[in-house]
């Protein structure tokens, strides 16, 4: 149970309205390809949208979770963590504009140094501070190993403007960059959301069910590094093609010892909820994409392709399974109160956004055609995404949405 509600709801208010005026960027993308909006530059409304995204509604979130979840009351929202979410909130705030009016370049880069700087402090802060509420083995770990991927992620960060600058934006640029949203999404995401799974779920999972949670969290942390190579689709040496297909085959395995705890030993019914349902359809076409992009003779197609495969996959990773989960921990904890018809619609525009992106390209690669009026329907299927997230933020905004 969450126990400081209302110093968490203020927090997650923010985060969510950053998540919406991310969603406001992407919708403008989409319109910008049917009618050319003359204030819109691609790249750099595309680095604000997808950099406020990450940082601003995940890690952010994730972090209020945190401290709601694995902190004493007296310490989650003491005076050290309010002023680090403070700066993170302001320069995330920030580079809404900078991102959109220069891109990558000094202001930008400033803001995201002082973030990862104070993100830093974060994670050593809430390391220290947390004896781990939870008594779950398998929370333990998945919490440890999202803070240690965390790390290698935001490492990336730095090496970024470096590379840009004294070798520009050749291969060593573009891998650096996979590097830094492989164990950002793959890595810190993906532990720290089933960490907060397992959570919420403890006191459904018997004593007895430890054996396939630890071979769960096993296989998905041992390929969650090798399978950065699967980001590698231009290289087709033996060393990157094996270790992809074999880190593709773990989290198989990962994935198989996964759906043995929902059979097994949890019991909950995901049908009864659209955003369960969702999220766990979400996260088995993300592994099978994966295991599928380590044969060469697939991945070399991808980077013609980036534009909806590559495109497609990450939506699906940070709409299907990121922001689906955080928005079920609104609504699980109380902290919105949701219709059934908000959460289908917020469903509906997520899978026909992804629909959309991988048919278009499985139709280009195989039959040489290309989808009609496919930049409308994109268009339409982003515009009822955002009014989901504008039902969504209007409760979290509502007077007295917290239920006690």
């Amino acid at each position: 149970m969450i126990t400081h509600q209302n110093s968490a709801s203020y927090y997650l208010k923010f985060t969510f309205l950053l998540f919406f005026l991310a969603a406001s960027y992407g919708w403008l993308l989409r319109l910008n390809g049917l009618i050319t909006l003359p204030f819109v530059t691609y790249i750099k409304i595309l680095q604000a949208h997808s950099h406020v995204a990450f940082l601003g509604w995940g890690f952010l979130t994730i972090a209020v979770f945190f401290n709601c979840c694995f902190l004493s009351k007296q310490i989650a929202f003491s005076k050290k963590y309010r002023f680090l979410f403070a700066i993170q909130l302001i320069s995330i705030a920030l580079m809404l504009v900078s991102f959109a009016w220069q891109g990558y370049k000094v202001f930008s880069i400033v803001l995201l140094s002082v973030y990862a700087i104070t993100s830093y402090a974060y994670i050593y802060l809430f390391y220290k501070d947390n004896v781990l509420y939870s008594k779950a083995k398998t929370t333990q770990l998945f919490i440890k190993a999202a803070v240690f991927y965390y790390l290698i992620a935001m490492f990336a960060i730095w090496a970024i403007g470096t590379i840009a600058a004294t070798q520009g934006k050749g291969e060593l640029y573009h891998n650096t960059i996979y590097f830094y949203l492989h164990f950002l999404y793959n890595g810190f995401f993906i532990f720290a959301l089933f960490g907060l799974f397992f959570h919420v779920f403890e006191n459904k999972l018997p004593e007895n069910s430890t054996k396939n949670q630890m071979r769960f969290f096993w296989f998905l942390f041992i390929a969650c590094a090798p399978s950065y190579l699967l980001s590698l689709v231009k290289s087709t040496s033996f060393f990157v093609v094996s270790g992809g297909f074999l880190a593709g085959f773990l989290q198989l395995i990962a994935l198989y010892c996964f759906i043995k705890i929902l059979t097994h030993d949890l019991v909950i019914n995901i049908n009864k909820e659209p955003l369960l349902r969702l999220i766990f359809v979400a996260f088995v076409l993300k592994l099978i994409l994966q295991f599928v992009s380590a044969f060469p003779s697939i991945s070399q197609l991808l980077p013609a392709l980036k534009s909806y495969f590559v495109i497609g996959y990450i939506h699906l990773v940070t709409l299907g399974i990121i922001s689906a989960f955080l928005v079920f921990l609104l609504q699980k904890y109380n902290f919105i109160l949701l219709k059934k018809q908000v959460k289908l619609f917020f469903v509906f525009g997520v899978i026909s956004t992804e629909f959309l992106l991988f048919i278009q390209g499985v139709l280009i690669v195989f039959f040489k055609y290309s989808l009609p009026y496919y930049t409308l329907f994109l268009f339409l299927a982003s515009t009822v995404l955002l009014i989901s997230l504008f039902q969504i933020l209007i409760q979290i905004f509502k007077p007295n949405n917290i239920l006690n």
